[in-house]
């Protein structure tokens, strides 16, 4: 017999998940692994991995966060047990264990390659809280989540004019990294929150080039223009002769210099490569096979962005001390070459996020990268007096 199904029994229709917010993280996160090899390995500013980190540099962590402030909006809506549950602890948990992880392990492979004092725990926890470890980019994102709830209530104008608030720190950059990084990525994080319409339509006109209507050709225009402004500002910044030297009014550092400057020059850079970035992805999205792998790759960024450095130390800091290697630009292959292990350093890399990857499929370890759901009040409530009435004898 033929049957027709009650229309509640209708699932809904899924929505379609974007396809280039996915592209951009993961050309983000492989642009932070590309920075990291070439960082760890001797002479590697003298490789093609160096060249590829130059033209990629101003674009992997603006992008990052402003896709982190696109999916944010749910915030504004949020109780503060509900944002804490919903949100920060997902962060914090991963944070807090590997970050601590991953700089004992630092702390180790420098120690025994240069012979430096061994941190205590209690130092390592106190620059994990203040976010100077490998894993800053996850202490971001929880110090400008909690921005955000904490400006909700205002108009997005006057929210996101409150994030160039770290501005006024700009005397304490060389004494608590957080605060640089406030100044170059919370507006950014913002603007991904309140300009999400806009960068929709700005994505949605770069995405009908093979059909080009009026608001391609703007939206090309200012790509185009927004590129090549950064590019002028940075050619001209690296270009000057004269010295920085600016008094600063505000509390922290009495005078400003070039590190302060350069800092601000790096904020305008990466804000104006930001459509560039955007489009990038928008048009990689729909490259066969390249699209694929940057979607895997940025539907996986935790276990990447956090086990990817462990990798690193694992298989090349504690080796390349323990058997004293000495590598060079023109070393002996394989051992004993930059370029030998530059490619190394990204098969670790690959072996560390795989191993972390794997640690979320790990029942008794899965909540160090996953943390349990936390139950509301109401919750916890509903089951205490549940459990009350099924003691209470009949």
């Amino acid at each position: 017999m033929l049957t027709i199904s009650a229309p509640h029994s209708v699932p809904a229709p899924q929505k379609q998940r974007l396809a280039w917010p996915d592209v951009a993280r993961g050309v983000s996160i492989l642009g932070v692994v590309l920075l990291h090899v070439r960082l760890a390995v001797p002479e590697g500013e003298h490789t093609l991995a160096a060249q590829a980190n130059e033209l990629i540099d101003p674009l992997r962590l603006p992008l990052f966060f402003v896709i982190s402030g696109f999916f944010s909006q749910k915030v504004l809506n949020f109780r503060f047990g509900e944002f804490f549950r919903k949100r920060l602890w997902f962060l914090l948990i991963p944070y807090l264990i590997w970050s601590l992880v991953e700089l004992r392990m630092s702390t180790w492979d420098f120690h025994y390659a240069f012979d430096t004092p061994l941190d205590t725990w209690r130092e390592s926890l106190h620059t994990v809280m203040l976010g100077h470890s490998m894993g800053w980019f996850l202490h971001s994102l929880v110090v400008y989540n909690i921005f955000l709830w904490a400006v909700r209530k205002l108009p997005p104008w006057a929210g996101l004019a409150a994030s160039f608030s770290p501005l006024l720190l700009l005397g304490y950059t060389q004494e608590y990294f957080v605060v640089g990084k406030a100044i170059m990525f919370l507006p950014v994080f913002m603007a991904g929150v309140y300009l999400r319409p806009a960068i929709t339509t700005f994505a949605e006109s770069i995405d009908s080039l093979r059909h080009p209507t009026r608001a391609t050709w703007w939206a090309l225009a200012l790509t185009v223009a927004t590129y090549a402004a950064s590019v002028t500002l940075r050619g001209r910044f690296d270009e000057r002769v004269e010295p920085i030297d600016v008094a600063w009014p505000l509390p922290g550092a009495g005078n400003l210099g070039f590190e302060e400057a350069k800092l601000l020059v790096r904020f305008a850079e990466q804000s104006l490569q930001l459509p560039a970035g955007i489009a990038a992805a928008v048009l990689l999205a729909h490259v066969p096979f390249v699209s694929g792998f940057f979607r895997f790759i940025g539907s996986h960024t935790l276990p990447i962005y956090l086990g990817h450095h462990l990798g690193i130390i694992a298989l090349f800091g504690f080796p390349k001390t323990y058997f004293e290697w000495d590598i060079t630009k023109a070393g002996e292959w394989p051992l004993e070459s930059t370029d030998f292990w530059i490619w190394g350093c990204f098969a670790a890399a690959a072996v560390g996020s795989l191993a972390l990857w794997l640690v979320e499929k790990i029942p008794v370890l899965r909540w160090t990268m996953v943390p349990p759901r936390l139950p509301s009040l109401k919750e916890l409530w509903s089951q205490r007096r549940a459990q009350c009435e099924h003691a209470t004898p009949r």
